[in-house]
């Protein structure tokens, strides 16, 4: 009986998601067709108003490359925002591996002393709240921003 229960429990959170799920993909496509028709519009009246000013042709290459050279802006940031969260997480390794290296160091001198070993114990378990604490509050956001 309580297998068919929890059975019933998930098809139906599964259903609910799979609705959601294809709600939301209905919603973004629509907001994709909308957002490229207006940038396609607001491209072509760019250029519209550069013609007068440069030319047919002029205008048509000074608009393509502004937008040549946004997005190779935009590749230049996000490489740059790539290569520092690597740098960033090669970082956080090397300084894991020094710390446990140091806690082996000093783990035969802390089990010989038993104030040390409580005083081990109790530091252990604050480094472990205040990570706990700081990975729940921490949030979805982008790691490497900040």
């Amino acid at each position: 009986m309580p297998i068919t229960m929890l059975s019933s429990l998930v098809a139906g959170d599964f259903a609910a998601w799979t609705k959601r799920l294809r709600n939301n993909a209905v919603l973004y496509a629509v907001m994709a067709i909308l957002g490229l028709t207006g940038w396609a519009l607001l491209m072509v009246a760019l250029i519209a108003y550069l013609i007068p000013l440069f030319g047919l042709m002029q205008s048509g290459l000074i608009v393509a490359a502004a937008l040549f050279g946004i997005a190779g802006l935009i590749y230049a940031v996000s490489r740059y925002r790539e290569h520092r969260r690597r740098k960033l997480a090669e970082e956080d390794k090397a300084r894991t591996a020094l710390y446990a290296s140091a806690a082996a160091l000093a783990l035969p001198t802390i089990v010989r002393s038993r104030p040390l070993l409580l005083l081990a114990v109790a530091a252990g378990g604050v480094a472990l709240a205040g990570r706990a604490l700081s990975n729940s509050t921490q949030g979805s956001g982008d790691p490497g921003a900040g």
